[in-house]
């Protein structure tokens, strides 16, 4: 028998989340979470009707859902019309990242931090050896050793992946796919973690990912309420804005 690990990825953008599953077909669901009277909006894909389902959702008696269907949409036009937007979205990005402000290994340095860095190998050791593969139920699935965390915390072995903030210089020069952590050890604040990213282009520099989320789930919210409005039919869209009162988080009916 073959196991399906559901798949759910959920981003709160104020008063509105919006989540992602995946088991067997694919679900959008956009919902407030600043209120308990409001139906949640759901989209399914991958149906074996061949359409993207649409439909509200809302909360009756005994703990029962009531479902109402409010558009049915022919899945490979909804697909095409939804992945030809991906480039505004990323050209919408794109030129925002040049302007947020790099951190520099010099400020680092100043105020205290210092940096840990694996490289390809070391790290693909850390993995298997702090979130080891294992069988559970038939599955296959990994999960923190908390206690091997804990070994390493302590251990030689970690002061050896430690550096001054001057070290991302080199790590750049190199090019870095992945995150860097930076930890504030010194001076009179109290001690900080914070995610490092590189940004390879036009000149390479450093950018706070907490920061870069941020803005990204803010255009992340817009491009897909946007895609939504174009998407659904007219009707099926008035729907949606009046049901979640999408008036009151600013975001227009038209």
């Amino acid at each position: 028998m073959t196991h399906v690990t559901p798949i759910t990825t959920r981003l709160r953008f104020d008063k509105l989340t919006m989540e992602f599953r995946r088991r067997g077909n694919a679900k959008l669901i956009i919902f407030r979470n600043d209120r308990d009277d409001t139906p949640h909006v759901t989209a399914s894909w991958e149906n074996r009707s061949k359409q993207v389902d649409v439909h509200l959702t809302s909360r009756a008696k005994a703990g029962h859902e009531e479902h109402r269907r409010i558009a049915a949409i022919d899945e490979q036009a909804f697909i095409k019309l939804f992945t030809s937007y991906e480039p505004a979205f990323l050209e919408n990005l794109g030129p925002s990242i040049g302007t947020f402000r790099g951190v520099r290994p010099g400020w680092l340095g100043r105020k205290g931090y210092v940096v840990f860095y694996l490289d390809s190998e070391e790290r693909k050791q850390f993995v298997e050896r702090i979130v080891p593969r294992s069988e559970r139920h038939g599955k296959s699935e990994h999960a923190i050793d908390m206690r091997a965390l804990e070994d390493f915390a302590r251990s030689s072995e970690m002061m050896n992946h430690i550096f001054h903030p001057s070290k991302l210089h080199d790590i750049a020069a190199g090019g870095c796919d992945e995150p860097i952590m930076a930890g504030r050890i010194h001076g009179r604040h109290k001690p900080r973690l914070m995610a490092l990213g590189l940004v390879k282009s036009p000149r390479p520099f450093w950018i706070r990912l907490d920061k870069l989320s941020q803005y990204m789930m803010a255009i992340s919210k817009t491009f897909t309420l946007d895609c939504l409005k174009l998407l659904l039919p007219g009707e099926a869209w008035a729907k949606i804005h009046s049901a979640l009162h999408l008036e009151e988080i600013g975001i227009a009916r038209a």
